[in-house]
């Protein structure tokens, strides 16, 4: 059955718990969120079952997603694990994940490789499934749809991104069939692309 969901911050100045009883009485059913303290992260679940919305993904944080790929990854891996930690908390079912930012990410490596796969793993031991996003470039994300199971890993489909970054590359032809997430939004204004920094 499909979910009609809201990022959790689309709306400034409402606390969480009033905006996800707003969005109920939208007639959104599922909602999103990035990584917070695990304090608020546990009362963001509570409202969500208060008012029916299924807390459906978070999304890890990317600022320096890179690093994966570099010798030293400066915790960025530590942030995904982490990611993964808060959505068992919260009894969330998927960790949307970036694999790489900008046109010019490092080049994909055993280091990244290893690093990659030990996220996975603790995903699965979680419970958890890691649904990679779609941004500029399509090779590391071929890697992980390509290296990972449909039980471990999806695809997340970020429509702006597609249209504002990778024009030409239809990743829904690539993996629809492996779709869990979607993220539909409008970003053709130039204002809006730049919001997105170096993705």
């Amino acid at each position: 059955m499909h979910t009609l969901g809201i990022n959790l911050h689309s709306i400034k100045g409402l606390s969480d718990d009033d905006y996800l009883r707003e969005i109920a009485a939208l007639g959104f059913s599922a909602t999103f969120s990035g990584v917070t303290d695990a304090a608020r992260q546990a009362a963001i679940a509570d409202s969500c079952a208060k008012y029916g919305i299924t807390y459906e993904t978070l999304h890890a944080p990317f600022s320096h997603i890179n690093d994966l790929w570099r010798e030293d990854d400066c915790g960025m891996l530590d942030e995904l694990l982490h990611t993964v930690d808060h959505c068992a908390l919260a009894g969330v079912g998927i960790a949307v994940v970036h694999i790489s930012s900008g046109n010019t990410p490092p080049p994909m490596c055993d280091r990244g490789f290893s690093r990659i796969h030990r996220l996975a793993e603790y995903a699965a031991q979680k419970n958890v499934k890691l649904a990679f996003e779609n941004a500029r470039l399509v090779a590391n994300l071929a890697w992980a749809m390509e290296t990972f199971s449909p039980e471990i890993a999806g695809f997340c489909w970020d429509c702006g991104h597609e249209y504002g970054f990778s024009k030409g590359i239809r990743f829904m032809e690539l993996y629809g069939d492996r779709c869990v997430a979607l993220h539909i939004h409008d970003n053709r204004s130039q204002q809006r692309q730049s919001s997105y920094g170096d993705l």
